[in-house]
This record gives structure tokens, sequence and C-alpha cells, in this order.
């Protein structure tokens, strides 16, 4: 069966899919790191065609702008995020529901090889355009810039970025994208359906977080975008 089949099935899967068999260990720091120091050089070249060939453009859009709410833009991405991602959901550490199974059975063709080069593709393209709000929500302003001390909540800028452009290794851009995706990520770490953050970083701030507050920074990071 070639490639290019087996991605097509890959989006009736979740019509008869069971439960995620998730034997991989969650990722600890030293996991992480030994794995971004295995991480193979990629090649955007061949990481555009892979990107092509495997239709990423139906879900992520052309050149990696997501035209739909529900899907992430992957343009400008942090590459070693990107990297990781595939990963986590060849191995189900990313599976929140039965909507993830189409990212499984898609990761599962590729080789990490592919992955690296994918990831350097869309990485290299530019970033979403960032508006910031001309009056941002005071709350979710607080989280971002100054975080929580008496909730040990540190400012999301201080892992993302001052923009949400994204910080080092594996933290990811989140400004651009839409505010129902950003907010569904959130309840996802909440609710510890989503289990692949080094640490469990980001299930530890979801989980302090109020609906609210969660609402809030979805609309702060996603640039009015809903």
């Amino acid at each position: 069966m070639n490639k290019r089949l087996l991605l097509l099935l890959a989006f009736a899967s979740p019509l008869w899919a069971g439960e995620p068999q998730n034997t991989a260990p969650e990722w600890t720091a030293e996991a992480w790191h030994e794995t971004l120091r295995n991480m193979p050089y990629g090649n955007a070249a061949r990481g555009a065609q892979l990107a092509k060939e495997g239709y990423c453009y139906t879900c992520h859009g052309d050149r990696g702008y997501a035209p739909s709410r529900n899907a992430p833009s992957l343009a400008g991405q942090n590459q070693a995020y990107l990297y990781k991602t595939m990963l986590d959901f060849a191995s189900k550490r990313w599976w929140a529901d039965h909507k993830d199974d189409v990212m499984h059975n898609a990761a599962i063709t590729f080789t990490k090889q592919d992955y690296a080069d994918m990831a350097a593709y869309y990485a290299q393209q530019p970033k979403p355009f960032f508006k910031r709000v001309e009056k941002p929500n005071h709350v979710a302003d607080q989280l971002a810039r100054r975080g929580d001390h008496t909730r040990l909540l540190t400012p999301c800028s201080s892992c993302h970025g001052v923009r949400g452009e994204g910080g080092v290794n594996e933290t990811p851009m989140i400004s651009g994208q839409s505010a129902f995706y950003i907010k569904r990520q959130l309840e996802m770490y909440k609710s510890g359906k989503r289990r692949n953050d080094v640490e469990e970083g980001m299930r530890f701030v979801a989980e302090q977080l109020t609906d609210e507050e969660i609402e809030a920074l979805a609309q702060y990071y996603g640039n009015g975008q809903k």
C-alpha cells in the first residue's frame, strides 16, 4: 500500500477507530533534550514536497496558513515544536479524542527524517500577521505579561515570547492561531486529555486557570480570530 493511499485512509479511520493504545512514556526534560539532540537536520525543499504529497494543505492551508479555526497554522512555527508534534501524534502522546486519529494515521506514514524536513519547510514560512488588540482584556494581559505568583503561574510571555511568537526548544508560537484553537488546547491540558507537554508544564498552568481566564487568553493571543 503506497503512502498516498495510507494518507487518504487516515481521514476515514476515525469512523471506526477504537481507544488509543498509548504506551509511550510521558516526556521528561531529559528524554526530550536527548530527542532534540538527535533530531535530524531538516531539508526544507524536500519538506515542501512531502507536505504537498501528504495533503497537509487540506487542513493547514497553503504554505501553512490554516483556512479553518479547527486546525493550527504551521507557517513560521518553531521547528523543534513541529518535529516533536509529529513524534507525539505518531506515539499517541498527543491524543485528546478521535479527531486526533487523522494526525496519528498521517504521522505514522512518515519517518523522523520526514518530520524534520517538513518542520524545516514550515518554520521557514513567514509568521502569520500579529495584530495587538488595542484594549486587551486586563486579566489576560496580566497573565500574559506578569503571571500570578499566588498560583505559581509564570507569565505566558516568559516561554511563548512577548508577542506569542514562540520561544526556545519546543515552546510554540501561539499568536496568529484562532481563538477557538487556543481555547481548545488549554481546555485539553486542563482536563488532562492532552498529555504531551514536557514535565507536565502546560497541564500545571491550565489546571490553575478558570474557564473565564482561558477564554480571555484565547482571545488575547487569537488576534480577534474566532
